[in-house]
């Protein structure tokens, strides 16, 4: 299967980034090992985020952003990602196992407007424009979908006025596409 990039447009290109090659070059067993050894899902994203240690933050090619920072993440079988956007830099996610849906959309007003959803495979890259909301769901109800994702830290922290570096906004509408 050949990899692709997707940038939340529907355009498939070739995308190299550091960071992006980054993900491309983690082991899959060993990201899934370190998956298996967690417990517990974040609570507002709905899913098992792990920080891969082992691997070094990456200096960001976009200015002003923090480095970026590698995690495996699993959603559990017929789960999804909670809908979110973050204001500050990208946020690559490469595809471990399952087939998935990514959901891109944009905040309009009070709501939000969904594209078509989007097929995703192992091996699949799909890069998340800054200010993108989006979601991803495993349709498959007998098995998890994993993923890499590098972010900034400031992606996994909740923007509230006690932690105002927060870059995590969550949407309370679900896609249409959702049941």
């Amino acid at each position: 299967m050949s990899e692709s990039t997707d940038h939340g447009s529907g355009e498939n290109n070739e995308d190299q980034s550091p960071v992006v090659a980054a993900l491309q070059a983690v082991n899959t067993e060993e990201a899934k090992s370190v998956l298996d050894s967690q417990h517990g899902l974040d609570p507002k994203a709905g899913i098992i985020i792990a920080k891969l240690d082992e691997l070094p933050a990456i200096e960001s090619p976009e200015v002003g952003v923090s480095p970026y920072e590698l995690y495996a993440a699993r959603v559990m079988p017929s789960g999804h990602v909670n809908p979110h956007r973050h204001n500050i830099g990208t946020e690559p996610y490469h595809f471990l196992s399952g087939v998935g849906e990514m959901n891109i959309g944009h905040v309009e007003g009070e709501t939000v407007t969904w594209q078509e959803p989007q097929q995703t495979t192992a091996g699949t890259t799909f890069v998340v424009e800054a200010g993108a909301v989006h979601s991803l769901r495993n349709p498959d109800p007998n098995a998890p979908l994993d993923f890499l994702f590098a972010s900034p830290p400031e992606h996994l922290s909740d923007n509230s006025p006690e932690n105002p570096s927060g870059d995590r906004y969550f949407v309370q509408s679900l896609p249409p596409q959702y049941p």
